[in-house]
């Protein structure tokens, strides 16, 4: 297998999108409604990125020996899975005050932790999936087909005679297959991808795709009541994500501070932001909401590089690597899956 240098661009655009999950997830409060929609909506792209850059960068090891590629990567991940859960549990227990829910089992304890199961979940699809030996036609078309499904019993339910919605825990840990699958394709014709696109057709797809996610969910609320803050996925959230996707890939950038805390950092922010939106609610209470996002990012940064620094075994643990070396523990950089 060819050995590439490394894209630090895309360990940059992996800091700002776990900052775009941050901004998800916090309490935007007394914000304009309409200007709460368009930040949402901005950042939806975020959780898409990180499948798509997870199918790019598992092909090759994939490619080269599927069995073990499934097992490492899988074994991580649940580990992972297992400890954030552990860690969110009591905040579910306060909430609830009940010790096990089922749903614990498919989305963690927490409602952020589905990307881990879905990710599993993907994996494992692809596993048995490529036992049938499909083409690359079919594969795309197998990841074209579960993308509208995860739209037509979501946002686009009920538009169709007989289908409607189901949960979001059913349906959004099913977004993992269109993306990993399209990561796969776009790294294994990586040489030929390049030559027809770059940095200005990606910019043009996130403007495109923004755009088009505002029409879909201002049409939706206006047929349907469908609030705009809710909407997990839409047509143009793939549009968008594979625009910042596209950028990623082709405006190579340098070596920075930012790239290193993208590659090392990212993951550790996207499980554990939650606990410093939890810790320091009653400081947000009193500050502009449109802050809450820059100050969780800044202090979930600063603690996950505490940890690093003076913690590294800690650090390990929490990213689900026990046994290899400091500098390659780390899920979700440019080769964190083998």
């Amino acid at each position: 297998m060819q050995t590439k240098s490394r894209n630090y661009t895309i360990d940059l655009v992996r800091l700002i999108a776990s900052f775009c999950v941050i901004a998800l997830h916090v309490d935007l409060g007394i914000a304009n409604n309409d200007t709460i929609a368009l930040i949402r909506l901005a950042c939806r792209w975020a959780v898409p990125f990180f499948f798509l850059v997870s199918g790019y960068f598992y092909q090759p090891h994939f490619a080269k020996d599927p069995t073990r590629a499934l097992i490492k990567n899988c074994s991580r991940l649940l580990k992972v899975f297992v400890i954030t859960s552990l860690i969110f549990w009591p905040i579910s227990y306060a909430r609830t005050g009940e010790l096990f829910k089922f749903s614990y089992l498919q989305d963690g304890t927490h409602l952020h932790l589905w990307f881990l199961p879905s990710m599993i979940l993907g994996f494992v699809f692809l596993y048995f999936l490529s036992l049938l030996h499909p083409s690359d036609k079919i594969i795309l078309g197998v990841a074209f087909l579960f993308m509208a499904f995860v739209l037509f019993k979501d946002s686009y339910a009920n538009l169709v005679p007989g289908l409607s919605a189901i949960p979001n825990h059913h349906k959004r840990i099913l977004l993992s297959i269109p993306c990993l699958c399209f990561g796969m394709y776009i790294r294994k014709r990586e040489d030929l991808f390049v030559r027809y696109v770059n940095w200005k057709i990606g910019t043009l797809l996130v403007v495109l795709g923004y755009g088009l996610q505002i029409i879909e969910a201002y049409f939706l609320k206006s047929i349907k009541d469908y609030p705009i803050t809710a909407h997990q996925f839409l047509i143009g959230t793939f549009y968008m994500s594979m625009g910042v996707f596209i950028i990623s890939l082709t405006a190579r950038s340098g070596k920075s501070k930012l790239s290193n805390w993208g590659e090392s950092y990212s993951l550790l922010i996207y499980l554990y932001h939650p606990l410093l939106i939890i810790s320091a609610m009653s400081l947000f209470q009193t500050t502009t909401p449109f802050l809450q996002a820059p100050l969780v990012f800044v202090l979930t940064l600063l603690m996950v590089s505490l940890i690093h620094k003076y913690l590294p075994r800690l650090f390990n643990f929490l990213s689900g690597n026990f046994t290899l070396p400091l500098e390659n523990r780390f899920l979700l950089r440019q080769k964190p899956m083998s």
